[in-house]
């Protein structure tokens, strides 16, 4: 089995036996598995808190430094909170866009700016790095996003089908819906 890891999929990936994509990948003849669901919210370091602020509201936060995973690079998101309602939360510009989450964690968790994370993602981090970020907009989350696993239409060769149960057997607690 050979993996890669990439943040685009177009026709010059040749022949990938499966991917995994956040959301939905339309225009494929594939077949679409939902392995579970997360969602974000942001994200920012108690001292970069403490130095500018507290934040109250989602529209404050273009007043902010982005730090961004491309979790709202191109569509923007929908936030929501249960007493508060909806926020459309725009395309901001970021400080700094990469597809490694952890480098977006550590520009978060060293005062960079603020960013969104995964919920499970950030949990994860606090466990191994207690005290270095934290939610900055308590209660506002992000709709379900969800993660999808793709693969070719027909019956799948052994070694994809050994790959694909070790995968549903992997698959975080905190992903399920």
């Amino acid at each position: 089995v050979r993996v890669q890891l990439t943040s685009d999929f177009s026709d010059t990936h040749h022949d990938p036996d499966l991917f995994i994509w956040l959301g939905e990948h339309k225009g494929l003849d594939w077949r679409k598995e939902t392995l579970g669901v997360f969602r974000y919210t942001p994200f920012a370091s108690p001292n970069y808190i403490e130095k500018h602020g507290p934040i109250h509201h989602p529209r404050e936060l273009n007043k902010h430094p982005w730090i961004d995973f491309g979790s709202i690079q191109e569509n923007g998101l929908l936030l929501s909170h249960p007493e508060q309602g909806e926020f459309f939360l725009e395309p901001f510009v970021s400080r700094l866009y990469s597809d490694n989450i952890a480098m977006q964690i550590d520009s978060i968790a060293n005062g960079h700016g603020i960013g969104l994370l995964p919920t499970w993602t950030a949990q994860g981090y606090e466990k191994h790095h207690p005290g270095r970020i934290t939610p900055c907009l308590e209660g506002w989350l992000s709709e379900p996003i969800t993660i999808n696993c793709y693969t070719p239409a027909g019956r799948h060769p052994l070694r994809l089908s050994v790959l694909l149960e070790d995968i549903h057997q992997s698959i975080p607690l905190d992903w399920k819906y």
